[in-house]
């Protein structure tokens, strides 16, 4: 495939479909061969069957994604099926409108430190802004990176479950809270949607 973006030495990231949750890995493509991609993982990953994954490589003004198939691992590298042309899809950087959001929420920890949480493990947090592609929540708790959590929100007087995955962690000093970016992961089109709405509809509003 002749794309500028799906090239070697490139990072990539893969949200590999097992529910629950969605697993989040952070990689390199190593090599590129006709029919798959070889990628080296910062984590190992130890499911042997092959599972659909949501490919998205990052790049200066623009984002690469597609859907593929995570067909076998060896500890940290994957194998992933080349994509179909027709599939991959470029996207501009923030394409998502980002609104604040001030809302009182409770987190359910579902993996942290790669290790998936048995049982209920739950923290409060603030909800500071959101959008149709992740938020920023404010706690008393630092919470590593690449954890994932779950809580729930009302929207449009109708309660949605979302997951994320935090991929930044700050101390605000002023408030003596940590901040936290974080990204829905495997969030379907129809509740993107309503999010993409919600954001435009609370983004005119300020204007």
């Amino acid at each position: 495939m002749n794309n500028p973006y799906i090239k070697e030495g490139n990072s990539i990231k893969l949200e590999v479909n097992i529910i629950p949750p969605p697993q989040p890995l952070d990689g390199v493509i190593e090599n590129i061969f006709d029919d798959y991609l070889v990628i080296k993982c910062t984590h190992s990953y130890i499911q042997k069957e092959p599972q659909k994954v949501s490919c998205t490589i990052p790049h200066n003004e623009k984002v690469c994604m597609f859907p593929s198939t995570l067909e076998r691992s060896n500890e940290n590298i994957v194998f992933v099926s080349m994509p179909e042309v027709h599939t991959v899809k470029l996207i501009q950087r923030r394409q998502y409108v980002r609104v604040p959001l001030i809302t009182d929420i409770t987190c359910y920890l579902l993996v942290i430190n790669n290790t998936a949480v048995i049982g209920d493990k739950a923290f409060s947090a603030t909800i500071k802004n959101i959008s149709a592609g992740g938020v920023l929540i404010a706690s008393k708790l630092s919470i590593p990176e690449q954890s994932i959590f779950g809580f729930e929100l009302k929207i449009e007087d109708k309660n949605f479950v979302f997951t994320a995955c935090v991929v930044r962690n700050m101390k605000n000093h002023q408030d003596q809270v940590f901040e936290h970016g974080c990204e829905f992961i495997g969030l379907d089109d129809k509740d993107r949607e309503t999010l993409i709405s919600f954001c435009s509809r609370e983004n005119n509003k300020v204007k």
